[in-house]
């Protein structure tokens, strides 16, 4: 099967910032600008927005002919206030409202990839298996590369707590863009063997933001403002709305904006590095308090689990990979070596 599915030329590389690298200019004088210049550079830029739109509404018309009654969700960094401009579109598809067998799901990806496979314009289509199969694959009109998921409500409504806290403080987006930015240039995720990534590192800035910045938390815990309103598992997923969503941002209302986002980041690195006990405690912005393993939802992190970082949603352990005491003694001292380096140079370049 073969369908062109945009009639305009393929976008060319030298027109898409996708993959540029993000340098900082050392000649600024503080911590401050070196944040937001990276905020700067790092933004989702209109023309790659608008290059994924695209995507999606072809995709869209495709999936309608395959599944009459789809639902097609933009979900993941793309909306959800924390993207960056070399983030990938990831879109989840609601073929129905019950839930799905790992077969079930497995089966119709397969039959997607199949129809992709023979598409003129998809490139490197494959299965993968993480905690839920995705459909991977690059598109050549666009120069993108999409991950498709199947219905997971749970990412859905993910994506829209995100974008609520990523509207609730100004702060909050450039300082998760600078830790995701540092996570790079020290090789999180090599270092630690791929047991870390960039949700985890949000679920953590939230938390810090939440618990370490008193008496006025800078962050809303989520079971205060929004256990009973739009994030609420029982609510049809078709009824959510983005726009309501940055709406409900609007009634938190930070009563420190003093702070600078160079005082966050350095306290952030503080908090994890010497204040935060990882053996005791839970990071779980669901309650926003100093919360014990022994209190966690899940019965299997109370014993045998280094880092305990909670899905706020469903109450998993999204650290669970963090298995082994060299993998968690790794990640302490990448921690508490940025602190220091960033407490006594006040340089992002430093790091």
């Amino acid at each position: 099967m073969k369908k062109r599915f945009l009639k305009s030329n393929p976008i060319s590389s030298s027109n898409n910032n996708n993959n540029r690298e993000v340098t900082i200019n050392q000649s600024r004088l503080t911590l401050n600008n070196e944040f937001y210049e990276l905020w700067q550079c790092n933004q989702i830029s209109e023309f790659i927005q608008k290059t994924k739109y695209k995507l999606v509404n072809n995709l869209q018309e495709l999936f309608r002919d395959i599944f009459p009654y789809v639902g097609l969700y933009i979900i993941g960094s793309t909306v959800n206030g924390f993207g960056q401009c070399n983030s990938e579109l990831d879109i989840c598809l609601m073929i129905s409202h019950d839930k799905l067998s790992e077969y079930e799901t497995s089966y119709i990806l397969q039959k997607i990839r199949n129809i992709f496979q023979h598409g003129e314009y998809f490139r490197d289509v494959k299965l993968v298996r993480r905690i839920f199969p995705i459909l991977r694959f690059f598109d050549l009109l666009t120069s993108i590369t999409c991950n498709i998921y199947l219905n997971e409500a749970v990412t859905i409504r993910n994506t829209f707590l995100m974008r609520f806290y990523s509207e609730c403080d100004h702060r909050l987006p450039i300082l998760i863009n600078t830790i995701k930015y540092w996570a790079s240039k020290v090789n999180l995720k090599q270092r630690i063997h791929n047991s870390f990534n960039g949700y985890c590192l949000t679920l953590m800035c939230i938390y810090y933001l939440q618990i370490a910045i008193l008496p006025s938390p800078i962050a809303p815990r989520f079971n205060e403002l929004l256990s009973n309103n739009k994030f609420n598992k029982n609510i049809d997923i078709r009824k959510l709305n983005l726009f309501d969503t940055i709406d409900l941002a609007k009634i938190w209302i930070s009563t420190d904006v003093t702070i600078e986002v160079e005082d966050l980041f350095i306290g952030f690195f503080k908090f994890y590095a010497i204040d935060f006990d990882f053996p005791n405690d839970i990071i779980s912005i669901r309650t926003g308090r100093k919360m014990n393993k022994r209190e966690s939802l899940n019965e299997i992190d109370r014993i045998n689990r280094y880092v305990v970082i909670e899905e706020p949603l469903i109450g998993t352990n999204v650290a669970s990979s963090i298995s082994t005491d060299k993998i968690y003694q790794e990640l302490i001292e990448i921690f508490r070596t940025t602190y220091n380096k960033i407490s006594s140079t006040h340089r992002l370049t430093s790091l």
